[in-house]
């Protein structure tokens, strides 16, 4: 047996060891958290701000998630973006920025480029504040409403706003403003709708199902 000595020094290097070396928590990474309520696999992708036209394809991560799948995607503070289904133009987007000016992360949800789903945005720091909306919205829209077949990669209502690719679309407007309402989602303009707040950095996003499930 060893020295009681040499055991007492073993004893304090390995606490010293186990003290010093970090631990690793996920409330303090920042990101987002996806949960995908639909029953196909579906991939979703996070942008930063900048992406248009052929540069919609260079998202910073994307990952396909399985019917009911939650996941955490650790995302810089200095993320300023959206995430989405999917690569290209016509998806609702859950708009966020990690660490604004004040410390806090915003988040909200966007119809301006298109909606084909059902999305919130949720605070994680125990507020649990939400925006956005749970309705499926394509089950009633009317025709006039949705991109022109081949417009885009997916079914989806049209622009509120205009785009490269189409102008605002007035059927648009008016249906989702009855379905959704501006308060929950932008829709038209850049006011009137809920932001939400999270001191920790973290929100939590849930996409409900596309067309197809």
């Amino acid at each position: 047996m060893a020295p009681k000595f040499l055991q007492a020094v073993a004893l304090a290097l390995y606490a010293s060891i186990v003290l010093a070396a970090p631990i690793f928590s996920r409330t303090a990474v920042s990101g987002v958290q996806i949960t995908y309520n639909g029953t196909l696999a579906t991939e979703f992708c996070c942008y930063n701000n900048g992406m248009s036209g052929a540069q919609w394809s260079a998202a910073t991560v994307c990952k396909t998630f399985n019917a009911s799948e939650t996941a955490f995607i650790p995302l810089p503070t200095t993320f300023k973006g959206m995430c989405q289904a999917g690569k290209g133009i016509g998806a609702t987007m859950a708009e966020f920025q990690l660490k604004a000016a004040d410390g806090l992360a915003w988040g909200d949800i966007s119809l301006q480029q298109g909606c084909d789903r059902a999305a919130t945005i949720q605070t994680m720091d125990g507020t649990n504040n939400v925006a956005g909306f749970t309705k499926n919205v394509l089950e009633d829209a009317p025709t006039a409403a949705f991109y022109t077949t081949g417009a885009v990669s997916r079914v989806a209502l049209a622009t509120t706003m205009g785009s490269w690719i189409s102008p605002a679309n007035p059927a648009a407007i008016d249906y989702l403003n009855e379905a959704v309402g501006q308060y929950n989602a932008y829709i038209t303009g850049g006011s009137g709708t809920k932001v939400v707040m999270d001191k920790t950095n973290r929100l939590a996003i849930t996409f409900g199902p596309g067309a197809s499930g």
